[in-house]
């Protein structure tokens, strides 16, 4: 950490001197213009007028064999996340292997085959940061998630069969994708100050973004467990309407939540703590007289949701 004595320049402003190592890495000269801009808790912000993003790592080299498919998702999902322009994958078992790896790289956004040979395969990394953002990113995953609590809730009036789930199991894939997304962004704005600059999101916000949408892609899943369980199950059981109410309330609720995260409306999110304490202590009153195994599954599934919006709630509330 470096440290600068303020220097009076008149009668309105001061004068700081500048860390020369930062002046050449940003290939500044005398007379150029930069950019000040406040940041959270006194932090005053000192950026070159003219944002770049970081030239992309060239190329990373992934060794393909002997390899499982988790061992190898991982790998790439780690080199996708770092942000290496090329992902070259290597190795004898190339030609085996060749449908799984295309696979994982197909669950990736802007990640996609430019060569394929016997010896290797390269993946190229066309993602651009000016076409998205972090809150970009969430509130395409807020979106999706919408969706699949739509889809679910038309179990109430007509059941729910097998290309229904399909339907919710391709929206939990896309969050899974964007959840991703998500991770290789926030390091990126972590990493880079351009990028945070260009976002226009201070660090803390950044941190919020990335726990939200870590959140958001565990509620995906548990949704995606309910609507598996509801294709077994028949929408005319008694049971079902105390599921239905629960239901309805937890969607109303998450809808609710997010619209006052993006409009930053604290006051109605606090409000939203209580009720989703009750909602919770209501399933757990349906759960002890409730006999059925499917509806049981359903209603602890809900009840893990519900944990996720309190913690997404009280996060907002916290930042």
């Amino acid at each position: 950490m470096a440290f600068r004595t303020l220097v009076k320049s008149g009668n309105t402003s001061f004068v700081v001197s500048l860390p020369i190592e930062w002046v050449r890495e940003n290939k500044l000269a005398a007379g150029d213009t930069i950019s000040l801009s406040y940041g959270t808790n006194g932090h005053l912000l000192i950026s070159p007028q003219e944002l770049k993003e970081s030239p992309k790592v060239e190329e990373t080299c992934i060794n393909i064999d002997g390899k499982d498919t988790n061992d190898l998702r991982n790998e790439i999902i780690s080199a996708y996340i770092d942000d290496f322009k090329n992902i070259r994958l290597v190795g004898k078992e190339i030609k085996d292997k060749s449908v799984m790896i295309t696979e994982i790289i197909q669950g990736l956004i802007a990640l996609d085959v430019i060569e394929h040979t016997p010896q290797h395969i390269i993946a190229r990394n066309f993602f651009d940061y000016k076409d998205t953002s972090a809150s970009m990113v969430l509130k395409k995953e807020d979106i999706i998630l919408r969706a699949m609590l739509v889809e679910i809730k038309k179990f109430f009036q007509k059941g729910l069969r097998a290309k229904d789930y399909e339907e919710i199991n391709n929206l939990n894939e896309q969050i899974n994708k964007l959840n991703l997304l998500a991770m290789k962004v926030t390091k990126k704005a972590l990493t880079d100050p351009n990028i945070a600059k260009m976002f226009e999101l201070n660090y803390l916000e950044i941190v919020l973004t990335s726990k939200i949408n870590f959140f958001l892609e565990n509620i995906s899943h548990h949704l995606k467990s309910i609507a598996q369980d509801l294709v077994y199950l028949d929408e005319k059981k008694k049971t079902v309407k105390s599921l239905e109410q629960i239901y309805s309330t937890t969607e109303r609720i998450y809808v609710e939540m997010m619209n006052n995260h993006h409009q930053k409306n604290r006051n109605q999110m606090s409000k939203l703590v209580k009720e989703e304490k009750e909602i919770m202590e209501r399933i757990d009153n349906i759960h002890r007289v409730n006999d059925d195994l499917l509806v049981g599954k359903a209603l602890e599934n809900m009840k893990v949701i519900h944990e996720y919006l309190i913690r997404i709630t009280k996060l907002c509330l916290s930042f």
